[in-house]
C-alpha cells in the first residue's frame, strides 16, 4: 500500500492538517465541561479531607498536651481557618507566640490547590480529652458543588 505522490514528496497536505486540527478542537471543546467539573470535585474533596485531617489533628493535640485546642473558621473575606496559639506543624522549630496570631497554624482554602469557599463561620474547641464541645457542619464548595465535614459534640469523630 505504498502510494507515491507527485514529485516524490511525503507528508500531509494542508487539507489533511486542517482536518486533524478541526477534529482535535471539537474533542477538546466536548471534554472541557467534564474537565472543569472533575477539577471542581477534586478541589472540594481535597479541601474537605484537609479540614477533616486538621480537625483530627486538633483533637489529638488537645489530648496529648492536656489543654483545650480551638479551631476558628472564617468565611468573610475568603475561606480560611486557624488553630489558636498552635504552631504550624509543617515548619519545624516554629514556636507559636500566644500574643501573635501570625505565628499560629492557619490554612487558606482560597489558595491552590483548593480554591473553595466556606459557608458560615465556625469555632470548634476540643477539651483536654480531645472531645468537641458542640456539633459542627462545615461546608466547602465550588459553584453548585458542595461537601460537608461533620464533627459531633462529645466525640473526637470527624466525618466527611
Amino acid at each position: 500500500m505504498n502510494r507515491r505522490r507527485r514529485g516524490g514528496r511525503r507528508g500531509a497536505s494542508l487539507l489533511e492538517l486542517t482536518f486533524v486540527i478541526l477534529v482535535v478542537g471539537i474533542l477538546a471543546a466536548a471534554a472541557q465541561p467534564r474537565y472543569a467539573a472533575a477539577l471542581a470535585r477534586y478541589r472540594i474533596d481535597a479541601a474537605a479531607e484537609r479540614i477533616a485531617a486538621d480537625l483530627r489533628y486538633g483533637s489529638i493535640l488537645a489530648r496529648t498536651t492536656s489543654r483545650p485546642v480551638t479551631v476558628r473558621f472564617f468565611s468573610a473575606g475568603g475561606a480560611s481557618y486557624r488553630f489558636d496559639a498552635v504552631a504550624d506543624p509543617r515548619q519545624a522549630g516554629l514556636v507559636a507566640d500566644p500574643a501573635e496570631p501570625s505565628t499560629w497554624y492557619s490554612v487558606d482554602l482560597t489558595a491552590e490547590p483548593y480554591g473553595v469557599a466556606l459557608s458560615g463561620s465556625h469555632v470548634c474547641t476540643f477539651d483536654i480529652h480531645g472531645m468537641a464541645d458542640r456539633d459542627q457542619q462545615i461546608t466547602v464548595g465550588v459553584g453548585a458543588n458542595t461537601r460537608t465535614v461533620s464533627l459531633r459534640a462529645g466525640s473526637d469523630r470527624v466525618e466527611t
